[in-house]
């Protein structure tokens, strides 16, 4: 998906809007200080932004939803703009949502439906819809056995980096979630 969504077919990717939401009813994501939506989600919706829009941000501002009897927030809304688009991630342990991804370009878009990090189809759409295209790919279990194979096969070849994801990238999506949590406006 990655691929086809910055190959160009949909022109420059402008804009990506990712949703990752679970209903948690105990445990450590809901104990502070280090619980919440964000610590506990981020990292899945951020990597698709990171990949579809680089690591050269220039802001990330978020709210987030922290009900009075609750030591962490539930749902977050993380926007992240960058000098030639927009990006917005939303996470969620105590409000389920959608779990689509969108990809908005200058050309057309991607449509990922739920659960998008799971996913077996997409779409790319176009204003004239005899353009639209679905891609399917077979992906099998959880999504563990493929990073298990990446980091078995960096150990066997002697990488210390993969391009499925840089250093880089990691930096910046940790920098996107310090910021989100250090920054959040919260609503209760």
């Amino acid at each position: 998906m990655v691929a086809v969504a910055r190959s160009g077919s949909i022109g420059q990717v402008r804009s990506v809007d990712a949703t990752f939401t679970k209903i948690v009813r105990s445990g450590r994501e809901l104990e502070g200080p280090d619980g919440g939506s964000i610590s506990e989600l981020a990292t899945y919706p951020l990597l698709a932004v990171v990949k579809l829009l680089g690591t050269d941000f220039s802001q990330v501002t978020t709210r987030s939803l922290k009900p009075a009897d609750s030591p962490v927030e539930v749902f977050s809304r993380i926007d992240v703009d960058y000098p030639h688009g927009i990006a917005s991630a939303r996470t969620g342990i105590g409000v389920k949502a959608e779990g689509e991804l969108i990809v908005g370009g200058s050309a057309g878009y991607v449509y990922v439906p739920a659960p998008w990090w799971l996913t077996e189809y997409f779409e790319t759409r176009f204003e004239d819809a005899r353009q639209n295209k679905k891609y399917y790919y077979k992906f099998d279990g959880d999504g563990l056995r493929y990073e298990l194979a990446e980091f078995a096969s960096m150990i066997r070849t002697g990488t210390t980096e993969s391009f499925k994801l840089r250093a880089s990238e990691s930096i910046a999506i940790a920098d996107m979630i310090e910021r989100a949590r250090s920054t959040a406006t919260l609503i209760s």
